[in-house]
């Protein structure tokens, strides 16, 4: 089984026009700030209660009062990424470029994820040697990144490993993440990266179906692709493919495919030392 590539976003055939999408984006963005404030409101009185602001907390009261913070939060994200989704999708190419050292990017995001992991009983391995500067934004590939190794750990067994490697040449880089957990069906892989898209193996695993879609529409944007190989009951590994000196004045995807075909195979001394 080898690396299939996330499909871009499929608009229905009869889906709205660029006015009546860029209608739904505003409204979007006007209904998300119009939520934040009850929910922060919802958010900060709960905490308030679990402090005991209000008087002593019986092991009940805080229970309840736990789940509707936690749950004010999690509707707060989700309001978050339907916003950046929307955002991504409508204006792809409105992204804040400059250089940026991925090598120091990607093992920052897996010290950043390293005490998460050993709560789960994880092992986080991470090979990022030096290599060429990307020309991106490096805060959104960052959340790309992050969510490929979060959700890598998320589905990873007690005492399993998580290998997190970039891999360059003159004009391309790469970075996987490979987890050997619950793996994704075969029939769960052409609509993985869509919206509100998950795989059937996810379980009760909480999460929205849009993390996976931003990160995939954060390196289309950059003029690159997200894969992924799977087997289910075996694990998954996500590559996403960047050109390393894409300027903001090349059309996206211009050069990618080809640019990203180099990294089917290790280059020449960036071999894993984990693999």
């Amino acid at each position: 089984m080898g690396f299939r590539r996330l499909e871009p976003y499929r608009r229905p055939a009869e889906g709205p026009t660029s006015g009546q999408a860029a209608d739904f984006s505003r409204w979007l963005s006007s209904l998300s700030h119009e939520m934040r404030t009850p929910l922060t409101s919802i958010g900060g009185y709960a905490e308030l209660l679990m402090d005991g602001d209000g008087g002593e907390l019986t092991a009940d009261q805080r229970g309840y009062a736990e789940i509707i913070e936690r749950n004010a939060n999690r509707l707060a994200r989700l309001f978050d990424d339907l916003l950046a989704l929307s955002h991504l999708e409508e204006r792809g190419s409105g992204l804040d470029r400059s250089p940026f050292d991925m090598a120091v990017l990607v093992s920052g995001l897996v010290e950043e994820h390293r005490a998460e992991a050993k709560r789960a009983g994880v092992e986080l391995v991470v090979s990022a040697p030096p290599g060429p500067e990307v020309f991106g934004d490096a805060a959104r590939l960052r959340r790309a990144i992050g969510h490929l190794i979060a959700n890598a750990v998320k589905f990873s067994p007690t005492h399993g490993r998580v290998l997190v490697e970039t891999r360059h040449d003159e004009v391309a880089l790469s970075v996987s993440v490979r987890d050997f957990g619950v793996g994704i069906p075969e029939a769960d892989l052409a609509s993985l990266g869509q919206r509100f898209s998950r795989a059937s193996t996810a379980g009760a695993e909480r999460g929205s179906g849009l993390g996976l879609a931003i990160a995939r529409t954060t390196v289309e944007g950059h003029g690159g692709r997200i894969e992924v190989e799977s087997e289910e009951g075996v694990g998954s590994t996500f590559r996403i493919h960047l050109p390393t000196h894409a300027r903001e004045d090349r059309p996206p995807g211009a050069k990618a495919d080809a640019q990203a075909e180099h990294m089917s195979e290790p280059a020449a001394g960036s071999e894993s030392r984990v693999a």
